[in-house]
């Protein structure tokens, strides 16, 4: 049985009844001094999105085109060359087509299968995912770059807090002494997001119990019957799981997942090593391939972690999309995918908004009631796989999916021999 335990919202005021965020900033609770910044000349609804992720850009396309004026802003340091890709579930195809992205084949790969191995390279399971997508992270970046309307501002800007109430609306206070407003303030500013942290400070992070380190190899070369498939060797008691994803060009994304608890975990100058000295002695596959890395490339380390579910996904103005108000275990897959479904969600209810700024409340009011009772049942799937992959034996018992979101049923034999005949 998992119990989840929603954080009721909280902040504390100034005398002035306003919220007073942002005392790591540095300027106290008088906040009537730094310079606001509002759009005008313009009749279109005023929308501040936080953050140039998945998240932000998904969410900048989709309300621009709902006719908001957006404005984004993002730190200079933003990294779109990340060297780590994703598995997307069938809901985000339909995403990427509302969100005018593509031609989709023209930078994803289709995933239809998903097997999961003994260290040895024995099958031991295999299921189908039909509909599913590969994509390089930075791939992915590119594409809804360059599906964003031309009328959409972007600010180098890193948010650090918010001034405001629930009543009266917040704004965004920029680490250049700007403050940023809107009718909307979108929070797309990730994991670790600040403007969470502004609206419902008692949320907490579960802790971290698997690390995941990733990186891209290039020039893989794949059996026929490897290209569409996910594949993942997992060892039943050392808390220790390779996988396989391959994406478009021969190249293929390289997961390794680690229980925190058992291994100590490398610095990134020694991560090559590590995956060599953990995995290249489970099967030739493995140890030709991890051989044969180039020692510059980059590893990427995903601290893993989630979050009990919010009372809401908005609070006054301000509306969270992606992993700000849901963040998710890499087991479940379903962050990147989350994150469009939601953007696309939210543009949907604001369009066509009259005057009245109840309006507003009850769209994002219907976004949290619509969203949340579709993301609680993935976070738990992501929970139940990260359980399943930490308890020792917990590979070998009985059938599970290896993603959030899918039958938990394997292929009989009958189904895996047909598909493997000529």
């Amino acid at each position: 049985m998992f119990h989840v335990h929603p954080w009721p919202a909280a902040t504390s005021t100034n005398h002035c009844g306003q919220a007073n965020l942002i005392s790591s900033f540095g300027l106290g609770s008088d906040l009537s001094s730094l310079p606001l910044h509002l759009p005008t000349n313009t009749t279109s609804p005023q929308a501040v999105i936080v953050g140039g992720g998945i998240a932000g850009l998904a969410s900048a396309i989709g309300l621009a085109r709902a006719g908001w004026r957006c404005t984004m802003l993002e730190p200079s340091s933003h990294q779109r060359g990340l060297g780590h890709g994703m598995l997307l579930p069938p809901p985000a195809r339909t995403a990427l087509e509302r969100l005018g992205v593509g031609p989709i084949k023209a930078f994803t790969a289709p995933i239809d299968a998903f097997a999961i191995h003994h260290p040895d390279g024995t099958l031991q399971r295999r299921f189908a995912i039909p509909g599913s997508l590969s994509v390089l992270h930075r791939d992915l970046l590119a594409q809804l770059e360059q599906a964003m309307p031309a009328d959409v501002r972007r600010h180098s800007e890193r948010c650090v807090g918010l001034e405001g109430n629930p009543e009266l609306g917040y704004t965004v206070l920029g680490a250049s002494g700007q403050r940023w407003g809107g009718q909307l303030i979108v929070a797309a500013d990730g994991v670790g997001s600040l403007c969470r942290a502004a609206l419902f400070p008692r949320a907490r992070l579960t802790a971290e119990q698997v690390c995941e380190l990733g990186l891209v190899v290039p020039h893989v070369p794949l059996a026929p019957e490897q290209r569409d498939s996910c594949r993942k060797f997992q060892h039943p008691s050392a808390g220790l799981a390779l996988g396989l994803v391959p994406c478009r060009n021969r190249q293929m994304v390289l997961y390794a997942q680690i229980a925190t608890h058992r291994h100590p975990l490398p610095n990134p100058a020694e991560a090559h090593r590590f995956l060599q000295q953990h995995f290249s002695s489970w099967n030739p596959e493995l140890q030709a391939l991890l051989k044969n890395l180039d020692p510059a490339s980059r590893v990427h380390r995903w601290r893993t972690t989630d979050l009990d579910p919010l009372p809401a996904l908005h609070r006054g103005n301000v509306v969270l999309v992606g992993d700000s108000g849901h963040p998710m275990l890499p087991f479940a897959s379903q962050g990147a995918a989350g994150a469009m479904e939601g953007a696309m969600r939210l543009s949907t209810l604001l369009e066509h908004l009259d005057d009245d700024p109840q309006s507003l409340s009850n769209a994002l009011a219907r976004y949290s009631a619509s969203r949340l009772p579709e993301l609680t049942p993935l976070l738990l799937e992501g929970r139940a796989l990260r359980r399943h992959f930490l308890e020792p034996g917990g590979v070998a018992q009985g059938a599970v999916a290896p993603l959030a979101g899918f039958p938990t049923a394997p292929e009989t034999a009958s189904e895996l021999g047909a598909e493997q005949e000529p």
